[in-house]
């Protein structure tokens, strides 16, 4: 992984534990807030998402300092700063944080020729518990190889094996199906909302 430098002298920046607001040790992985000159006041006309967002405080701490949340996940290391996704992409099983980019490159080594960068995983709620979802993209040398619902199998194993994880359902797409980012990364929130509406691209099978 690597790291995104050094915070300014300026800018104070904290990981701290999302659901309890309590700072993290260094090397854990939490949500990334900072306090400085470089922060915003707050939203336009939207009080309360400014008050949530922007004026964060650690639990536990006394003082004035607030922190704006930036929904990044990361973790300090030696005083610098490296970024590990989005609070929004972590999926949490019986207490535990899995993060997509781990689930990912455990589905994209499930099967020869299945390529970096072309696996989504993300939760979707079906009202009664959190379901994990993971979307890949594959050929047609693949398919005639393994077959669609070979891929799922072999994308289910690796999944558990990797993160000692299952997955609720595995969607198998055409390769280019993903929606990406003009930098080339998977768009794991437009992928969730192309699922949750049944349009998650051409299936393959």
């Amino acid at each position: 992984m690597v790291g995104s430098g050094f915070p300014s002298s300026t800018t104070r920046v904290r990981v701290v534990d999302p659901a309890t607001a309590t700072p993290c040790e260094p090397g854990r992985v939490g949500e990334i807030w900072i306090d400085g000159p470089c922060v915003a006041l707050g939203y336009r006309e939207r009080p309360r998402a400014t008050e949530e967002t922007f004026r964060a405080r650690i639990a536990g701490e006394r003082g004035t300092t607030t922190y704006l949340r930036t929904g990044d996940l990361g973790f300090l290391h030696e005083g610098e700063l490296f970024v590990a996704g989005r609070v929004k992409d972590v999926t949490i099983r019986n207490g535990r944080n899995f993060y997509p980019q781990d689930i990912e490159l455990s589905a994209e080594s499930s099967v020869p020729g299945l390529r970096p960068n072309r696996a989504a995983a993300f939760s979707v709620d079906d009202g009664e518990r959190e379901r994990l979802i993971v979307v890949v993209e594959t050929d047609g040398r693949v398919l005639r190889r393994a077959g669609a619902e070979g891929v799922r199998e072999a994308v289910r194993a690796a999944v558990h094996d990797g993160q000692r994880l299952l997955t609720d359902e595995v969607v198998v797409v055409r390769r280019g199906a993903l929606p990406r980012t003009t930098s080339g990364k998977v768009r794991r929130q437009t992928c969730r909302k192309l699922y949750a509406e049944g349009e998650p691209g051409a299936l393959a099978d």
